[in-house]
């Protein structure tokens, strides 16, 4: 899954005099949610000093790491469809024109930006979410999907990264567990359809991942 991005916005302090002990009525220029208050009552400020940042949420950014791969695979102007993880209504994604974000050798991803309409603010920032992102095919470039047999896999052992990234733990020997990432394309009930990743009949860990996952880096998933 992806996260919802939000673009917060800084309100800056008029220009004006205070003296007396009146109060300077400042209005904020959007309608919007307070991500961070850094002033506090009674402060004194100066022409330009930040006071609080808002966030307007009738357009979110649905920030989606892709294999780098995949990157010349995306369609031009392709839309995406981005779900809400607690069953809601899905809704398109537009491609927002911004630079590649952790494009490197070691996590072999890179971030892509959508934008979504959200005047229902049925998302909020920092809410993960499911992102179905077409691919055409890698040859012919035509837009069509490709061929490749999907895998499915339970639920219960897709474990996800703090940057949304995928995976699952394969066992490679007794007692023995490897964790390798994978390629979500959809899920259905209980199970997840996978486009790449893990091969056909490849042992997967559904009870317990949580715990190899936490046990691997030292912490609780």
């Amino acid at each position: 899954p992806a996260r919802a991005a939000d673009r917060p916005r800084p309100s800056g302090a008029a220009n004006g005099n205070t003296s007396g002990g009146q109060a300077l009525p400042i209005k904020a220029p959007l309608s919007g949610v307070v991500q961070r208050v850094t002033v506090t009552s009674g402060s004194v400020v100066t022409a330009n000093t930040v006071l609080v940042e808002l966030a307007a949420l009738n357009k979110v950014w649905v920030r989606v790491p892709l294999f780098v791969g995949d990157l010349r695979r995306l369609g031009q102007d392709q839309a995406v469809t981005v779900r809400p993880l607690n069953g809601g209504a899905s809704r398109q994604g537009r491609p927002v024109e911004a630079p590649l974000l952790g494009a490197t050798a070691s996590t072999g991803t890179a971030d892509v930006f959508y934008e979504i309409d959200n005047s229902d603010e049925a998302f909020r920032p920092g809410e993960r979410v499911a992102v179905d992102v077409p691919l055409t095919s890698a040859a012919a470039g035509t837009g069509s999907a490709t061929g490749t047999p999907a895998l499915t896999i339970p639920a219960a052992a897709l474990l996800y990264d703090a940057t949304g990234g995928q995976w699952v733990y394969v066992r490679t020997a007794p007692r023995q567990y490897t964790r390798q990432r994978v390629e979500v394309q959809r899920a259905v009930g209980d199970q997840i359809v996978i486009s790449r990743g893990v091969k056909a009949g490849a042992e997967v860990v559904t009870d317990g991942a949580a715990e190899l996952f936490g046990t691997e880096f030292g912490g609780s998933h």
